[in-house]
């Protein structure tokens, strides 16, 4: 009778160690793709900035309202 309540003892314990682990993975991973992918947005705004910088493709952006002078 103790031995049986020393498995499910065990079984819950993994278990919730398990569990915890994974969502607390989970959460971590998300927030991390989720700051990669403002930052790819960040780069690639900011190539585009460099690229137009003094043309007068940038002044139409500008009016457009895609790009924003400094």
């Amino acid at each position: 009778m103790y031995i049986t309540y020393f498995g499910v003892a065990q079984h819950v314990g993994v278990g919730t160690f398990s569990m915890s682990t994974l969502l607390y993975w989970s959460y971590c991973r998300y927030q991390w793709s989720k700051q990669r992918f403002d930052a790819q947005l960040l780069q690639d705004a900011l190539k585009d900035k460099i690229l137009y910088e003094g043309t007068v493709v940038e002044k139409e952006l500008e009016k457009q309202g895609v790009l924003k002078s400094a």
